[in-house]
C-alpha cells in the first residue's frame, strides 16, 4: 500500500492526472465512480490501502500544496462510489484484529476539552480557535499579534480532527518558556486515548525564515548602489544646471559636448530630475502617429491584470493554507460564480491580449520610421554593404529589445529571490519561498533571463490535463511571447511591408497588398494551429479559462492574432500619416487627418460599439459556463459544464482572433481621432506617467500579492465584491509606487546606458558625404541640416532600435526614436518651414530657403 499509494497519489501517473477522477471535483458520476473502482474497488492494487491512516496520510502530504485540498474530496467520494472506508465502517472487515466497530462510532463517542496550555487570556485571544480544528478546519490564530507579546511565543500544533482523518493546524500563542515536548504532552492530556491513537505535532520555528543569507546581502547592496548612484547624479546635475545658468543656448551646447565623454556621462543616466522629466512628460509625439490613447488602454489593462491575479492568487492560497473553504465559502451556496461580475474578475487574461495588440501597433507604425530612415542609409550602398548594414540593423532591432526588458527582470526576480524571504515572516513564509521562488528560479532563471520561459521548463507530465510549469516569476511568460513575436514576426513583416514593391491598384487604400495579405495568412494560420491544439489537447476552460497552459495558453503561435492585427493598424496608420491627401480641396495635412475627416459619426460610433459588444461577450459569456448545478466549478473537467465541447472548442479557438479583431476596429476609430469623449478620456496626458511604469508594474504586482497574502493573511481569502475590490485597490497602489522606485533607479538608467551604448556603436558618415551645413546666428555655430539627425539627449524611453516603444507594456508609445537621436522639443529646427528654424537663419515668413 505504501509503495503504490505514494505513486499514484504524488502525481507521478494515475489519480491526480486521470480525467475520470477530476470529475470527481464535481460530483459522483458514473464516470467518477467507476475511476474511483478501478482504483480502489475489489481486485485492485490499492484495495484497502485507505483503510491504513498513516500511509494514507503519507501519499497525500506527498503532493506539493494540493494535497490537503484534494483528500476531503477524494474521502467524499470513496464513500459516495461505495468504497469502503473507516467512516462508512467498510475497514472493519478489512482490518486485521478488527472489532467491527467504525472508527466514526468511537469518535462520536468522545467528548472533546480544550487543551490547557497555560496560557494568558490574551494569549488565547490571539490562538487559533480549537472547535474549527477539532472540526477540520486550519486555525492559524494572529502571529504577528503574538510576537508583540514579551513573555510570549507563537507555535502551531498539528493534530488529527475526529472523522476527516485530514490533519489540522492549530497555531497558539504561549509562554515563552514552554517547550514542544511540553505542549505536545498537554494536548494529548486533554484526551488521552484520542490522542494515544493520533498523536499531536507542535513546531514553534514555525515563524523563523531563511535569515540574512549572502544572496540577501549582495541583493540590498547592489540597492544601495543604485542609491547612490542617484545621489551623486542628481547633485552633479544640480550643479551643472547653476553653472549653466545665465549662459547662451550655443555655450551650454558646447559645455554638454565638452562633458559627454567618460565616466560621468554614464554616472548621470541616473540623475533623478532628467528621469523624472522623462516620466512625466506628455504630448504628442515629434513624428509618426499619435498613439497617446493606448496609453489609458495600456493602464486600464494592468489594472485588469492585478484584479484577476487577487482573485487568483487567493484562491491559490486558500486551497495550500484553508484547504477545509478553498473557495471560501462561495462555491456552495452558488454566491459568487453565479453573479454577472463573475466573468470581470476571472478574464483578466484578456488584459494581456491587449498588451499583445499595443505592442504591434506600436512596433508598426514606430518602427516604420526607423526602417525609411535606414533604406535612405543603404540607398547608395553597394549589394554587400547593404547586407551587412542590413544585419546590423536587425540584430540591433532584436538584441536593444532584449537588453531593454533584462535589467529591471533581473532586478524584481533576485529581490524576491534572494531578498524578500529575508524580510517577513509567517507560518507558511518559509515554504513558499522555497517551492516558487528557491526552486523554481533556481532550476529556470536562466530561461527566464533568456526569454524563452514559455518553452523551458517543460510540464513533468506532457500529457496530464493540467500542465503548469515551474516558470521563474510566472507572469513574465508574456514578455517572452512578446519579445518572440517583436524578433521573429516583426521583420518579416516590416521588410515586406517597406522593400516589397506594393501592386497599383491598391495603393489609394494605404495598403501594403503583399504584406496584408501576409499578415492575414498568418493570423489564418494562427487560428488553425489554435484549433488543432484545442482539440488534441482538450482544453475547454479549465482553470478559469486557462486551458492547456503550456502547449495553449503560452505559446507565441497560439496568442498572435492580437499582435498581428496590431501591426497591420499600426503600418496602415504609418501610410496613412506619410502619404498627402487625395484631394487638393481638403485643408487635411495628410491622407490620415483626411480619413478622420471621411469617416461618419454613424460609422464611427457603429465600428466603436459592435468593438466593445464582442468584447463583452467574450468576457462575460463564461458565466454560462461556469454556473452549474454541482458545488465545484468545472475548472477541471467538463462534465459539470453549462456548455458542450463544441461550444468550448469554438470558445477557445477563437477567443484569441476576436479580440484582436475588437481591438483593431476600436482603436482604428479612437486613433483617428473620432473616439469623441471616450478617445480624449483615454489620450489625456495624465495617463502617460503610469503608462511609463506600467512594464515595472507588471513584473511587480504577482510578487507583491504573494508577500501581501502569504506574510499577512491570517484567515481565508472571502470573495465578495468589497473585499475582492479593496485588496485590488491595495495591490495597485502598491505595484505603482515599488514601479516607480524601480523606473528610477534600473529602468530609466539602464535605458540611458543603452542608448550611450548604440550611439557610440554607431556608424559615422563618410567623408565626402556629409550633410550640408547651414551658418546659425552671429556667434552661434554651424547648424546642421534638419535631415541630419539631431543631437542625443538621455531619454529612458528608445525605440528602434534601442528597443523601447515596440511593447504594449514596457513603456510610453511616444518615445520611440533612434540610437543618437532626440524627439524634437519645439524649439530645434525640425523641417526648412519650421518658424524658429526661419528665425534661426535669419529669414521672415515671406523668404522661402533653398
Amino acid at each position: 500500500c505504501s509503495r503504490v499509494l505514494s505513486e499514484v497519489v504524488a502525481g507521478q501517473s494515475g489519480l491526480t492526472q486521470d480525467p475520470r477522477v477530476l470529475s470527481c471535483l464535481g460530483s459522483a458520476s458514473e464516470t467518477c465512480c467507476d475511476a474511483i473502482g478501478e482504483y480502489f474497488g475489489v481486485g485492485s492494487d490499492l484495495y484497502g490501502c485507505q483503510c491504513y491512516d498513516s500511509i494514507w496520510t503519507e501519499g497525500f502530504e506527498a503532493v506539493p500544496f494540493a494535497g490537503h485540498a484534494l483528500r476531503p474530496l477524494i474521502e467524499g467520494r470513496l464513500e459516495s462510489c461505495g468504497v469502503p472506508t473507516p467512516s462508512n465502517g467498510g475497514c472493519a472487515s478489512l482490518l486485521a484484529g478488527g472489532a467491527g466497530e467504525s472508527l466514526a462510532a468511537l469518535e462520536d463517542e468522545q467528548q472533546y476539552f480544550q487543551p490547557a496550555l497555560n496560557q494568558t487570556s490574551t494569549m488565547e485571544l490571539y490562538s487559533g480557535a480549537y472547535s474549527l480544528v477539532m472540526g477540520g478546519h486550519n486555525s492559524w490564530g494572529y502571529y504577528t499579534q503574538c510576537g508583540t507579546l514579551p513573555s510570549g511565543k507563537y507555535c502551531v500544533a498539528t493534530v488529527a480532527p475526529p472523522g476527516s482523518h485530514v490533519p489540522s493546524k492549530w497555531g497558539i500563542c504561549v509562554p515563552r518558556g514552554s517547550s514542544e515536548a511540553a505542549l505536545e504532552a498537554a494536548i494529548t492530556a486533554s484526551d488521552p486515548e484520542y490522542y494515544a491513537r493520533y498523536e499531536p505535532e507542535v513546531d514553534c520555528s514555525a515563524l523563523e525564515n531563511q535569515g540574512w543569507t549572502p544572496g540577501a546581502f549582495a541583493v540590498l547592496a547592489v540597492w544601495l548602489l543604485y542609491g547612490a548612484f542617484m545621489a551623486a547624479a542628481t547633485i552633479m546635475a544640480y550643479r551643472r544646471r547653476r553653472r549653466d545658468k545665465g549662459r547662451a543656448p550655443h555655450e551650454r551646447r558646447q559645455a554638454e559636448a565638452a562633458r559627454a565623454g567618460g565616466w560621468g556621462r554614464v554616472l548621470m543616466c541616473w540623475d533623478l530630475v532628467e528621469n523624472w522629466n522623462s516620466l512625466s512628460r506628455s504630448g504628442p509625439p515629434s513624428e509618426g502617429v499619435d498613439l497617446s490613447v493606448t496609453n489609458g488602454l495600456r493602464v486600464l489593462s494592468m489594472f485588469w491584470v492585478i484584479l484577476g491575479h487577487t482573485v487568483s492568487y487567493g484562491e491559490w492560497f486558500n486551497s495550500v493554507i484553508f484547504p477545509s473553504v478553498v473557495l471560501a465559502p462561495y462555491l456552495a451556496s452558488k454566491s459568487f460564480f453565479s453573479k454577472w461580475y463573475q466573468g470581470f474578475f476571472f478574464t483578466g487574461w484578456y488584459a494581456v491580449d491587449t498588451f499583445l495588440f499595443i505592442g504591434g501597433v506600436v512596433c508598426g507604425s514606430r518602427a516604420s520610421i526607423q526602417v525609411a530612415r535606414q533604406k535612405d542609409r543603404t540607398a547608395g550602398m553597394g549589394r554587400r554593404q547593404r547586407a551587412a548594414s542590413e544585419a546590423g540593423f536587425w540584430g540591433i532591432f532584436a538584441l536593444s529589445r532584449w537588453l531593454r526588458l533584462l535589467p529591471s527582470l533581473v532586478m524584481v526576480i533576485v529581490t524576491f529571490w534572494f531578498l524578500v524571504p529575508s524580510l517577513g515572516t509567517s507560518p507558511w513564509w518559509r515554504r513558499h519561498w522555497d517551492i516558487v521562488y528557491g526552486e523554481q528560479c533556481g532550476n529556470w532563471w536562466w530561461s527566464t533571463f533568456l526569454l524563452i520561459q514559455n518553452f523551458l521548463p517543460r510540464p513533468h507530465d506532457p500529457d496530464a490535463l493540467d500542465t503548469s510549469t515551474g516558470i521563474c516569476l510566472g507572469p513574465s511568460w508574456y514578455l517572452a511571447v512578446d519579445y518572440q513575436l517583436h524578433v521573429f514576426v516583426a521583420p518579416v513583416i516590416l521588410s515586406l511591408w517597406h522593400y516589397v514593391p506594393p501592386l497599383k491598384r491598391f495603393s489609394r487604400w494605404h495598403v501594403h497588398s503583399q504584406g496584408a495579405a501576409f499578415v492575414a495568412a498568418l493570423i489564418a494560420a494562427s487560428v488553425g494551429i489554435t484549433a488543432f491544439v484545442v482539440v488534441s489537447r482538450n482544453c475547454f476552460l479549465q482553470g478559469y479559462g486557462v486551458g492547456d497552459f503550456y502547449y495553449y495558453y503560452i505559446k507565441p503561435w497560439i496568442r498572435a492574432p492580437p499582435y498581428l492585427f496590431g501591426m497591420l493598424l499600426g503600418l496602415i496608420l504609418h501610410n496613412l500619416k506619410q502619404a498627402s491627401p487625395s484631394s487638393l480641396q481638403t485643408k487635411a495635412r495628410n491622407a490620415l487627418e483626411e480619413a478622420a475627416a471621411q469617416l461618419s459619426n454613424w460609422a464611427a460610433w457603429g465600428m466603436t460599439l459592435a468593438s466593445v459588444a464582442v468584447m463583452l461577450c467574450l468576457a462575460w459569456s463564461t458565466n454560462g459556463y461556469f454556473q452549474t448545478e454541482g458545488p465545484w466549478p468545472p475548472l477541471t473537467i467538463m462534465t459539470e459544464s453549462a456548455w458542450s465541447s463544441a461550444e468550448a472548442y469554438t470558445y477557445q479557438t477563437l477567443r484569441f482572433f476576436a479580440w484582436g479583431l475588437a481591438m483593431f476596429f476600436l482603436c482604428y476609430v479612437l486613433l483617428l481621432g473620432r473616439g469623441g469623449w471616450v478617445g480624449k478620456l483615454l489620450g489625456g496626458p495624465y495617463w502617460a506617467p503610469a503608462a511609463r511604469l506600467t512594464y515595472g508594474a507588471y513584473l511587480l504586482q504577482a510578487p507583491i500579492i504573494e508577500a501581501a497574502t502569504w506574510g499577512l493573511q491570517t484567515e481565508p481569502v472571502f470573495f465578495t465584491f468589497p473585499a475582492s475590490l479593496g485588496r485590488t485597490i491595495q495591490y495597485i497602489v502598491a505595484s505603482y509606487v515599488f514601479a516607480l522606485v524601480l523606473y528610477l533607479a534600473v529602468e530609466a538608467p539602464f535605458g540611458n546606458l543603452q542608448k550611450i551604448m548604440f550611439g557610440l556603436t554607431r556608424p559615422q558618415r563618410r567623408q565626402g558625404k556629409a550633410s550640408p551645413r547651414h551658418p546659425g546666428p552671429e556667434g552661434a555655430p554651424a547648424m546642421a541640416s534638419p535631415k541630419s539627425p539631431e543631437p542625443a539627449s538621455p531619454q529612458p524611453f528608445g525605440g528602434l532600435p534601442t528597443g523601447g516603444g515596440a511593447s504594449g507594456i514596457l513603456h510610453g508609445a511616444e518615445g520611440f526614436e533612434l540610437a543618437g537621436e532626440a524627439q524634437w522639443d519645439g524649439t530645434s529646427p525640425r523641417t526648412l518651414d519650421s518658424p524658429n528654424y526661419r528665425r534661426m537663419i535669419g529669414l521672415n515668413k515671406k523668404h522661402t530657403p533653398v
